[in-house]
Order: structure tokens, then C-alpha cells, then sequence
């Protein structure tokens, strides 16, 4: 049977390590300028050009998972994205914003603008909001993930609102050269062999944290013989999961100004002459 992490967070490192084994000390390779994950060597384990990019552009990918799937108002957000197969207009999405039974749905509309999941289009003065090809391709991203590993498995990933630091120890685990429990088809491994593999992070409460999001997620398992598991097919269906969002956060998103940009930032509903929030 599956069970929670032990109490003490999972990592068991403080028993079983002398003082100063699990050291997070880093040496900045580059003086100078901001520091990224490659200055520190954390992704040189990484075996694989793309698995090292996703590490590296984590908190997009994050930021996209987020807004696919946020839980808010019964899943509106995806619920809206879904049924811009069709351009809609304001009245129709006001529809759908009732039926929804939530407060307005500006916010989230702002958030599909963003990430150019939907587009306005203005004919003979109308407005509509139809989905884009990065729209599109989320929503068949989503469908594929659901189909791989079943709508109940989707949504405790869902659920648990992965943020970046849970998505680069995922990819640390899983670009582990971990040999294979081939009776049990798993990967295992102990709660201190997790604990080494998050201490690219700043601190052991993100790890710890990080560690419980995995295991919430059911990517991680604990289970009754102290072992953490990774299923491998679940793992893998994730991980491509990943890889669609990765190619999704590589467009430039949408600033205040309408511009394409690089940096976070809501469109401003104001600029379309849109009643505000």
C-alpha cells in the first residue's frame, strides 16, 4: 500500500550523515552575473539537451502548468480554453462565467492572453476570442497526459500545483542513473537518496517541500517497505507532459502593452477597452 512520507519529511539524512556530509555549498562558477542552475553544476548529471532545458526554464514551465490547470472556479480557466474550439464572443464567455458560478472571468482570461493560448479577433467591429495553435496544442498536451495515465492519476497532478522546484527535483529523480527494481518494474530508492538528489536547492525546507509535492503528485510513492518508488510509465508520461509545455513557454508571452516579451506580466484588459476587474 501507498502511505505519506515519515514524519520527518522523508530525507532521514540528519541520523545517518555526519555533520557536513550533505554540505550545500556551491562554488559560482561565473562572478559577475546571475546565477542559473548550470553555474552550479546541477544539470551537468543530466544526461540529454532537453532535459536540461526544461531544468533550466522550470519556472515558465511552471507558470504555464499553473495556468492550465488551475483548479479556480471548478477548472474554468481550461473549461474556457476548451471551448474556444470556436471563436467566442463576451456575451457567450459572460455565459460560461454563470454557469461556472464564479465572481467574473477577466483574471483568467488575462492568463490565456498571456501565454497566447487565445487571441482577440475584431471583424465588422465584433470581438471574438478564439483558441491559438499554442492553444491548440496545450489542450491536445493535456488530452495525451489524461489518456497515458487516466483521468483519476491526471488530476492528483493537477492537484498538487507542482511549482518549479517540485518539476526540477522530478527531473533530477528521473534523469537518475538509478538501476531498476526489474521484479517490481519500479525505481527505488531510499529517503536519504532522494534527500542527496534535492540538495540543489538553496534550502532543506525547499526540498522537503519539494519532496512532498512529488509524493502528493503520486510521482513519488512511499510505500510500506520504507522505499520510495517511481513508476516508470507514469514518470515517462509526465515527463512528456513536460516537454509539451517546455516547447509552449518557449513564446513570447504578452505584456500590459500588448508587446511580445520575455517577462511576467497580465495584459491589462483596459487596452482593449474591456471593463476592468
Amino acid at each position: 500500500g501507498t502511505q505519506g512520507p515519515p514524519s520527518n519529511g522523508g530525507l532521514g539524512v540528519s541520523p545517518r550523515f555526519p555533520s557536513g556530509q550533505l554540505s550545500r555549498k556551491r562554488t559560482r562558477r561565473n562572478p559577475g552575473r546571475a546565477d542559473t542552475m548550470a553555474d552550479y553544476g546541477v544539470t551537468d548529471k543530466l544526461a540529454g539537451r532537453l532535459i536540461k532545458d526544461i531544468f533550466d526554464t522550470a519556472e515558465r514551465v511552471a507558470e504555464l502548468h499553473s495556468c492550465l490547470t488551475s483548479p479556480r472556479g471548478s477548472n474554468f480557466r481550461l473549461r474556457l480554453l476548451q471551448a474556444m474550439e470556436v471563436p467566442l464572443d463576451e456575451q457567450a464567455i459572460e455565459r460560461l462565467r454563470v454557469e461556472a458560478v464564479i465572481n467574473e472571468y477577466h483574471r483568467h482570461l488575462n492568463r490565456l492572453l498571456r501565454f497566447r493560448l487565445v487571441s482577440l479577433q475584431e471583424t465588422e467591429g465584433a470581438r471574438h476570442y478564439a483558441r491559438t495553435e499554442s492553444g491548440e496544442s496545450a489542450v491536445n498536451a493535456l488530452r495525451e497526459f489524461e489518456r497515458r495515465v487516466g483521468a483519476e492519476a491526471a488530476q492528483a497532478v493537477y492537484s498538487a500545483a507542482l511549482g518549479p522546484n517540485s518539476i526540477r527535483l522530478f527531473l533530477r529523480i528521473y534523469g537518475d542513473q538509478k538501476e531498476a527494481d526489474w521484479d517490481r518494474m519500479q525505481i527505488t530508492y531510499t529517503p536519504a537518496e532522494v534527500g542527496r538528489l534535492s540538495l540543489f536547492l538553496p534550502r532543506t525546507i525547499e526540498g522537503l517541500s519539494a519532496i512532498d509535492k512529488l509524493n502528493e503528485a503520486v510521482l513519488l510513492a512511499y510505500q510500506d517497505d520504507g522505499q520510495v518508488h517511481m513508476q516508470p510509465s507514469r514518470a515517462r508520461s509526465f515527463y512528456q507532459y513536460l516537454q509539451h509545455l517546455h516547447r509552449l513557454s518557449a513564446v513570447p508571452e504578452v505584456s500590459a502593452n500588448g508587446d511580445a516579451t520575455g517577462v511576467t506580466g497580465d495584459m491589462d484588459l483596459r487596452q482593449t477597452g474591456r471593463p476592468q476587474e
